[in-house]
């Protein structure tokens, strides 16, 4: 394998690490574990319940289990988008830099080139103004007129050459402007992430909370099962399941959210694309 080649390998599978270490776990991610051990007192405790209370137990136990499966699967989704939008953002960031780079540097080469081109002429026309105010600070003035005149045959093309220099210097100005209004432009639809990081967080912050509740009712409903009290094990599976609910809830705006920093990055990508086809 070319040293160029692994280089760019090994440099991708490092910003894929850096991506990873700076994406945050899903907030609140579930607490519980339906384990053997808990399925056993549940059914323990079942035994030892009426037959309404034992259905019950077993009802709301499966759908608990159902709700935090769900709650897992969109953890993975969310994560996965994140991770997506992570990499596509710094890619569309490193683009957005480069936008109007091309030419900028097209233009400046070229009024350089013509600078150069220009150099001698112009130079040969300072010569001879400085010389002819010389020869007339001298009273040399055949001197001073001849040196004139030889100006004076050279000043239409001067004239062209500073106008030529002129109207590049005024095309680089302008791609420099317009590059930076693009970028500007492109970095007012990135800055719509900042508001919903800000939605998203608060969201992590309330899920947060809801997880700590869900594990308290978790850890008394393993309790409860353990000491076969079916009544107060129900009561805490509900609360559980309740609660599983809104983190549930919570959830599916936080998923909603990472569509729309994903959304954003993808206008803003087409809007890239846009202007680097005109």
């Amino acid at each position: 394998m070319p040293l160029l080649t692994l280089y760019k390998r090994l440099a991708q599978l490092l910003c894929a690490m850096l991506i990873l270490l700076v994406i945050p776990l899903p907030a609140g991610a579930a607490p519980i574990e339906l384990t053997a051990s808990v399925r056993a007192s549940l059914n323990k405790t079942m035994e030892t319940s009426g037959p309404e209370l034992a259905a019950s137990l077993s009802k709301t136990y499966e759908q608990l289990g159902a709700s935090i499966k769900a709650e897992r699967s969109v953890d993975q989704t969310v994560k996965s988008l994140q991770y997506s939008s992570e990499g596509a953002l710094l890619e569309v960031r490193k683009q957005i830099q480069q936008v109007g780079a091309a030419r900028i540097d097209f233009l400046k080469k070229e009024l350089e080139q013509t600078k150069q081109q220009y150099k001698p002429l112009l130079a040969l026309s300072q010569s001879l103004s400085k010389q002819a105010a010389a020869a007339k600070s001298f009273g040399q003035k055949e001197l001073a007129a001849a040196l004139r005149s030889q100006a004076s045959q050279i000043k239409p093309a001067v004239q062209l050459a500073k106008q030529d220099i002129k109207n590049r210097e005024a095309k680089l100005k302008a791609a420099r402007a317009e590059a930076a209004e693009r970028k500007k432009r492109l970095r007012g639809m990135l800055a719509g992430i900042d508001t919903v990081k800000v939605k998203r967080k608060a969201e992590r912050s309330t899920i947060s909370s809801l997880s700590k509740s869900l594990a308290a009712e978790w850890s008394s409903a393993k309790q409860a099962l353990r000491k076969r009290d079916g009544v107060n094990a129900h009561k805490s599976l509900s609360k559980a399941l309740a609660l599983s609910g809104q983190v549930n809830t919570r959830k599916q705006t936080l998923l909603t959210l990472e569509q729309s920093i994903a959304d954003i990055i993808r206008l803003t990508r087409a809007e890239l694309a846009r202007i680097s086809s005109v």
